[in-house]
């Protein structure tokens, strides 16, 4: 966890773990710039000879990149209500270090003898050069570059922690050959095979484990994504045509079946969909179940039958037409004389 905090004494504003931070006071490591940025990140524990600062704790954050990037709007809150001469920079601290440290590392403008940085988490040695200081670390080049640095890695950390939850196996599933269902068991293809292992699942509880195992295998970033591919994996398209979620018209019900709870704590057991409620796992299987017709050549099918079945109205062709087909009875025909008796 890091703070975002304010020195009282020069209203200068910092990102700071919150082990350095307590009761109203900051401890503060006697390091050079690049030292301090390591410490930080590494959340090193303050030792004796760091000074004490008064602060005033501003915002809370769950990660170093979370804090630096509200740090900056912070700042400008900051500069809105300061009387700072324009160009100074805000942020904390003059990159303080240890004068008997300094006379004896700089030679020609670059340290000649690093320390090595314990980091607290890895306990893996840092042989980094510290970087000579500036006056203020806000018009550092080398402090942005490295500000700039940590937060990609942070960022880039969180993406492999997001992918490592994703491709590791569920919680709580082995990979042995007793948690294996027998082969050719799934995808269920007819409904009688389907009661048939309803009424197995009512008295097995280790059946029931292991399907939930196989199921939650197949993985998934959304629930949507996670029971489609459970669903994919359970049923064959054909079969999922004599099912729908209340058994409506003459089909099954998919909602009283110890399949649906079976298919709810498999999605619950991925660590992406953990959470998911059961109105948003039965919506998911509701509609799977409802393109079941569009599936597979479904409706390209069902499109044809319609062209077919559209009256055809042909077209009548345009014949040239004579003088005598069309000409109406000449007018100047004498009528036929009817004799007087």
């Amino acid at each position: 966890m890091y703070h975002i905090v304010k020195f009282v004494d020069t209203e200068e504003v910092e990102v700071v773990p919150a082990n350095w931070v307590k009761d109203g006071v900051c401890l503060w490591p006697p390091y050079k710039t690049q030292r301090i940025l390591k410490a930080s990140r590494c959340q090193e524990q303050p030792c004796q000879n760091w000074l004490p600062f008064k602060v005033n704790l501003v915002h809370t954050a769950a990660s170093y990149s979370d804090a630096y990037r509200r740090l900056s709007m912070v700042e400008d809150q900051a500069d809105l209500h300061s009387e700072v001469e324009p160009g100074s920079s805000k942020r904390k601290r003059d990159m303080m270090m240890n004068d008997s440290e300094d006379s004896d590392q700089i030679h020609e403008g670059m340290p000649s003898n690093a320390p090595t940085v314990i980091c607290q988490h890895c306990g893996s040695p840092n042989d980094i050069p510290a970087m000579p200081e500036t006056n203020s670390r806000g018009s550092d080049p080398v402090c942005t570059l490295l500000h700039n640095l940590l937060t990609n890695q942070e960022l880039i950390l969180e993406q492999l922690n997001v992918i490592s939850r994703t491709i590791e196996p569920p919680q709580g599933n082995t990979k042995d050959d007793d948690n294996e269902l027998e082969p050719g068991l799934l995808p269920l293809k007819e409904l009688d095979t389907l009661l048939d292992l309803e009424a197995r699942l009512l008295f097995s509880s280790d059946l029931k484990h292991k399907l939930i195992n196989t199921l939650a295998l197949r993985g998934g970033m959304t629930v949507k994504d996670c029971v489609w591919r459970m669903m994919s994996h359970l049923l064959t398209n054909t079969l999922a045509l004599k099912i729908n979620w209340r058994g409506i018209n003459g089909k099954t019900a998919f909602h009283s079946l110890q399949l649906k709870d079976v298919l709810t704590r498999a999605v619950r057991q991925n660590r992406m969909t953990s959470e998911s409620s059961d109105m948003e796992i039965e919506a998911a299987i509701k509609r799977w179940l409802q393109l079941a017709a569009d599936r597979e050549g479904g409706r390209k099918a069902r499109q044809m039958r319609q062209i077919e079945w559209m009256p055809s109205t042909p077209s009548t062709p345009s014949t040239p037409t004579t003088p005598s087909a069309t000409a109406e009875p000449s007018m100047d025909r004498q009528p036929t004389a009817t004799p007087f008796n």
